[in-house]
C-alpha cells in the first residue's frame, strides 16, 4: 500500500503545481491586459501574452499526466483489493490463495522428506554393499595368498 500512497501524493503534488501555474498565468495575463496601449506595441503585447500562456499549457500537460496517474492508481488499488482479501477476525489482509499455497507447500515438503528418507536408506544400503565388497575382496586376497587353498576353494 505504500506505493499507492506514494503515487497518490505525487499526483496531488502535480495537481497543486498545475493549479499554481494556472493562477500564475491568469495573474500575469490580467496584468498585461491592464497595460496601457502606449506602453507597448500591439505585437509586443501579443508576444508577451503568448509567453505568459506557456505555463498554462504546461499545467494542462501536468493535469493530463495526473489523470493518467490516477487511472493507474485506481487500477492498482483494484488489483490489490482483488488479490489481498481482508481477514474476518483479524486486522490486515492476506493473499487470497494463501491457504492453497500452504497446502501445496505441505504436499511438496512431505514428498521431499519422503524422497530424502529413501535417499538416506539407499546411502546406507550402498555403504553396506561397499563394506561387503571389501570383506569379500579381502577374503579372496587371503585365499589367493594361502598356499594350502585348493582350486575348488579359489573358484568359490
Amino acid at each position: 500500500m505504500d506505493l499507492i500512497e506514494w503515487m497518490q501524493d505525487y499526483c496531488d503534488q502535480e495537481r497543486e503545481q498545475a493549479r499554481n501555474l494556472c493562477s500564475f498565468t491568469d495573474k500575469w495575463i490580467t496584468r498585461l491586459k491592464q497595460q496601457s496601449s502606449l506602453v507597448s506595441y500591439h505585437t509586443t503585447k501579443r508576444a508577451q501574452l503568448d509567453v505568459v500562456r506557456i505555463p498554462k499549457q504546461l499545467a494542462e500537460l501536468k493535469e493530463s499526466n495526473c489523470d493518467e496517474i490516477q487511472k493507474v492508481i485506481d487500477k492498482y488499488r483494484n488489483r490489490v483489493n482483488d488479490i489481498y482479501i481482508n481477514e474476518r477476525f483479524r486486522p490486515g489482509r492476506k493473499h487470497r490463495r494463501t491457504s492453497e499455497f500452504k497446502k501445496l507447500f505441505k504436499t511438496a515438503h512431505a514428498s521431499l522428506s519422503e524422497v530424502a528418507n529413501q535417499l538416506e536408506t539407499l546411502r546406507s544400503l550402498h555403504k553396506k554393499a561397499r563394506e561387503a565388497l571389501r570383506t569379500a575382496e579381502s577374503a579372496c586376497e587371503i585365499l589367493h595368498l594361502d598356499p594350502t587353498a585348493t582350486d575348488k576353494q579359489l573358484t568359490r
